[in-house]
């Protein structure tokens, strides 16, 4: 309490101070009447300065939240792109594992046809070397058949039903 009236005090001995040193800086009323529109005007001035400045300001605030705005904007929109992008990479890569995966099928199907493929070779090769085998085991039967019908031609041709040439 006792320091809030002392503040009081001391704000209105500066008050008093002040005004005696306005009243002792002019001789007359008109000097200081003069210097007070000078100081009215040249407040005035500044006062209008300052408010050309804070337009000036509120206008600059004004195109930078503009700014700001269409900034934000853009980043939202690239942002939504890098977004999909992402999305459209993580299905191509879906895409491509599953298209791996499809080209390991079909390989391991590849193999197995190269082994089925190569064991039926195997099969008609064995086959083909047999009704070769077969073939001329035939041809010598035929061969022996031939001699013997043509060493008796009389006695094999009557029981084949056959002729004789002679």
């Amino acid at each position: 309490m006792e320091k809030r009236r002392l503040d009081e005090a001391s704000a209105k001995l500066s008050s008093l101070f002040a005004k005696q040193g306005r009243a002792s800086k002019f001789r007359t009323k008109s000097e200081r009447d003069t210097f007070l529109r000078h100081e009215i005007t040249s407040v005035t001035a500044y006062k209008k300065s300052q408010e050309s400045a804070l337009e000036a300001t509120k206008a600059d605030l004004e195109t930078s939240h503009r700014s700001q705005k269409e900034i934000d904007d853009l980043i939202k929109d690239m942002q939504g792109k890098v977004e999909d992008g992402r999305k459209r990479t993580k299905e191509i890569q879906e895409n491509v594992a599953g298209l791996k995966e499809k080209q390991a099928e079909m390989m391991e199907r590849r193999k197995d046809l190269w082994r089925e493929d190569t064991k039926l070779d195997s099969l008609v090769s064995r086959a083909a070397d047999e009704l070769k085998t077969a073939e001329r085991s035939l041809a010598g039967m035929m061969d022996k058949v031939r001699r013997l019908i043509f060493k008796r031609p009389s006695s094999y041709m009557c029981c084949l039903g056959h002729r004789s040439r002679a």
